[in-house]
């Protein structure tokens, strides 16, 4: 063998490959659960779905829970359930366990911001630290901001009126989720609502990011190894990231411009007090969390999240009121005892008390998703029970295992919302025309449980105010141009939801007041 190196190592290698499939098949403790083999031999499964095809995986991961049954083995290292039976289970509350699985997370590089951190107790510490900005009573506080920049985006769709040329809805209102978002966590807007072409905004930047994932799941260091290259090469060799790279550069200046305002007493202030980042650094949290790598990250998250969920919420939302004028009619309806007066917007508060508004909200969030990709958690110290829905399945997941559940799946689960595709608030309310409860346990827009969302109460606050405000004072005025069903049904499974390649988003035009 010595004489031959090379037919050495080559039969090292094939030997190991071999000890690791029989491994995977056989002997690993997911061996058991059904799933196609490729799958439980190599993640360069998932990667052709997702990769090769372009974020398929999660449709594809349908179809094998139609082959395969509710609990379907998805790759070397994870399991996927489809059924709702599942939910509180997999994302429970309190003081149980959950951490996230590190190949889900690493797919953004922000391994370091309380979105990406593994550890269930480690997370509980970074989230600890934000929990009081996103909460009801801070955000009741910040309303006064909202209500300005909504009022800001009506006057730029305004100008629109009577001129002929379409408006992209979903650059308008990520224009002003990131307004909105971006004042509250750095104490300055990027006021993107300045311009009323809704250009330039973060959506490109973000969309690269996301497009990305797919790849740096399987190549982890790739991220690394753009960060390292001269900004131009990189630019050169991989022209789409050039907007994800912007985005980047934006968080750093933002966070160290918090820095140094800090650090010469300048805080800024914002209608619910100080900002988030401001606030984050005057703190008790470790120094070490407070570096600008690590907020750098956070800034990310934060801007990213806050911007894209809120945007696609109300885009869909829009296109099914604008596309169904027997809905929009029933809601506007409501909303003229809402706000009796177009000029003054109401609270949040009020709103969220208008039953029809609120399904109509929740009926949005169900058919935009939140998240497309499945939302993966591990119980570190004790297994997980399944029972179906019907009882015809009952196995033990072992501790330590990643378990993924998917909103684009659960949301369209007939057991829970008869005829799922079609666009129904009524669905949320019950036979006296109040809102019903039970369905929110089975809405996963925000996930569940002691990961969810952080920002969920400040995307509830600018979807009722942002949704009401507009319509009130444009909706009679407004119809699709050239936009239907597929610019807004979930095509690609890019982390967040992706509609057909080339759609130009959800454009209406607006008619002149009679």
């Amino acid at each position: 063998m010595l004489e031959h190196p090379y037919a050495a190592c080559a039969a090292a290698v094939v030997l190991y490959c071999l000890c690791g499939a029989a491994y995977r098949l056989f002997l690993s403790p997911l061996a058991s659960f059904p799933g196609p083999r490729l799958a439980a031999l190599t993640l360069w499964y998932e990667y052709y779905y997702d990769g090769i095809r372009r974020g398929q995986y999660t449709f594809k991961i349908k179809e094998l829970h139609d082959q395969y049954g509710p609990v379907v083995r998805i790759s070397p290292h994870e399991l996927h359930v489809n059924d709702p039976s599942f939910i509180d289970t997999l994302y429970a509350s309190g003081g149980r366990k959950r951490d996230k699985h590190r190949f889900y997370t690493r797919q953004f590089g922000l391994d370091q911001a309380g979105f990406g951190t593994v550890p269930h107790d480690h997370h509980r510490l970074r989230r600890a630290a934000f929990n009081r900005f996103f909460s009801r009573q801070s955000v009741a506080k910040l309303e006064p901001s909202i209500q300005r920049v909504v009022a800001k985006l009506c006057a730029q769709l305004e100008k629109h009126q009577g001129t002929g040329r379409p408006v992209n809805l979903c650059d308008a209102f990520g224009c002003m989720a990131t307004d909105v978002v971006s004042r509250y966590a750095f104490g300055y807007s990027y006021n993107f609502l300045d311009s009323d072409s809704f250009l330039p905004n973060l959506t490109k930047g973000i969309d690269a990011g996301m497009a990305m994932g797919a790849t740096v799941k399987q190549f982890p260091w790739l991220l690394s190894f753009l960060h390292a290259l001269p900004e131009d090469w990189t630019r050169k060799l991989m022209p789409d990231m050039a907007p994800y790279l912007d985005f980047q550069r934006s968080m750093m200046k933002a966070i160290d411009q918090v820095h140094k305002e800090e650090k010469e007493g300048l805080g800024k202030k914002t209608d619910a007090g100080t900002t988030i980042f401001h606030e984050i650094l005057r703190g008790d949290l470790p120094e070490r969390e407070k570096q600008t790598p690590r907020l750098w990250q956070e800034g990310q998250a934060v801007i990213g999240a806050g911007t894209e969920t809120v945007n696609w919420a109300l885009c869909v939302t829009m296109y099914y009121l604008l596309s169904q004028p027997s809905t929009l009619a029933k809601l506007q309806s409501e909303l003229s005892q809402a706000m009796p007066d177009p000029n003054v917007i109401p609270t949040w508060y009020s709103l969220e008390h208008y039953p029809y508004l609120s399904g109509t909200i929740a009926e949005g969030l169900r058919l935009s998703y939140g998240l497309a990709t499945r939302l993966a958690r591990v119980s570190p110290d004790e297994p997980l029970r399944f029972r179906s829905w019907d009882g015809s399945v009952d196995r033990i997941i072992p501790a330590g295992i990643p378990v993924g559940m998917t909103a684009v799946h659960i949301h369209h689960d007939p057991r829970i919302f008869p005829d799922p595709d079609t666009f129904a608030p009524e669905r949320w309310l019950n036979e006296k025309g109040e809102r019903r409860k039970d369905l929110d346990g089975f809405l996963l827009s925000f996930s569940k449980g002691n990961r969810q969302c952080l920002g969920m109460n400040l995307a509830y606050a600018e979807m009722h105010i942002a949704l009401v405000t507009v319509l009130r004072r444009l909706g009679d005025r407004m119809e699709l141009f050239e936009t239907d069903i597929d610019d807004i049904r979930v095509q690609r499974d890019f982390f967040v939801p992706k509609t057909k390649v080339g759609t130009k988003g959800v454009r209406v035009l607006i008619k002149s007041k009679v």
